[in-house]
């Protein structure tokens, strides 16, 4: 009975690892024709050149992967993005600048047509005085 539970436990284990396997052969195979298709031979042996086998990390390692394809893309796309955010503030700030300048403006504007008004009220009140002390004079 003992045996028989090993016998079905290794069975159990053979079984994972077969699939593990063919899972794994899958993606090899699915990244081996992404890198045919799409990856110029050249580029790949300078590429594979590059690689080093890391026995400590069980992985291949490429040096400076900071400056690697998309890492840079993404960077580029960061720095892109920034710059319209950056842009759409300057544009904001320059509408709300405008804003401000029309608002001093018209401001200007209200301010010299109150004293017009106030100098037209003066010389119309002048104007009254003038005719009543021409009249009291009559």
């Amino acid at each position: 009975a003992e045996a028989e539970d090993l016998r079905r436990e290794n069975q159990i284990e053979r079984e994972d690892l077969l699939q593990t396997i063919r899972e794994s052969d899958q993606s090899i195979k699915l990244l081996s024709l992404i890198v045919q298709n799409f990856i110029p031979d050249e580029e790949r042996m300078r590429i594979e050149s590059l690689c080093e086998w890391d026995d400590e990390e069980n992985a291949w390692q490429i040096p400076f992967p900071e400056l690697t394809g998309s890492n840079v893309k993404h960077t580029i796309r960061s720095l892109q993005e920034k710059k319209k955010k950056k842009s759409k503030k300057d544009d904001d700030d320059e509408e709300e600048e405008e804003e401000k300048e029309k608002k001093v403006k018209s401001d200007k504007k209200k301010k010299r047509k109150d004293r017009e008004a106030e100098e037209e009220e003066e010389e119309d009140t002048k104007k009254e005085k003038k005719k009543k002390k021409k009249k009291s004079d009559d």
